[in-house]
């Protein structure tokens, strides 16, 4: 199934909380690093999951961010589907 990527605008209100999601995944603590593996582990599951021929990344396509950076987000409510549990 296709799911299309939000547009940039509808982002904006959580402009803050990507900004610091990319800042931990360049420089993650152990424990942010740890996470950040078991959430994407269940990311490489997610139906949501999908990869783009533009920036050659696996991006969200519920949200629309890098999973690579997404997975460093804060919060419960960081996975818009709500399958992050921790």
């Amino acid at each position: 199934m296709f799911h299309s990527v939000p547009h940039v605008s509808m982002k904006i209100p959580n402009l803050l909380d990507i900004a610091m999601a990319w800042a931990r995944a360049a420089n993650p603590t152990p424990e942010q690093a740890l996470r950040a593996e078991h959430r994407l582990s269940m990311c490489n599951v997610c139906e949501f999951k999908a990869w783009s021929t533009l920036t050659s990344t696996f991006l969200c396509s519920a949200c629309g961010c890098p999973l690579s950076k997404k997975v460093y987000a804060t919060g419960r409510d960081a996975c818009p589907k709500g399958i992050w549990t921790e």
